[in-house]
């Protein structure tokens, strides 16, 4: 039996042409959508932190606001009580 080194030359040129064709149409255009969901999700991430970084600074100030409403309360109520027990 004689080995034909044409038709594995043939065949290596076929699958080397084969692979490009998949590579050009196939692959490319996959890993140009996965890509572009990529940055997407990134985009969506970095507004997400900054919405939270938002959030978190809306948060201190109304706790630091409540904090102040707070000791404003009991400066009131002491005032009060002070001014109870001196009209007894």
């Amino acid at each position: 039996m004689e080995f034909d080194w044409l038709a594995v030359a043939a065949m290596l040129f076929g699958f080397v042409v084969l692979i490009g064709v998949l590579k050009q149409f196939v692959l490319m255009p996959i890993f140009a959508s996965l890509q572009r969901r990529e940055r997407r999700y990134r985009a969506a991430l970095a507004r997400a932190d900054i919405v939270r970084d938002a959030a978190e600074a809306e948060r201190a100030m109304r706790r630091h606001r409540n904090e102040a409403f707070d000791r404003s309360r009991a400066a009131a109520r002491t005032t009060r009580r002070e001014a109870f027990r001196s009209e007894a």
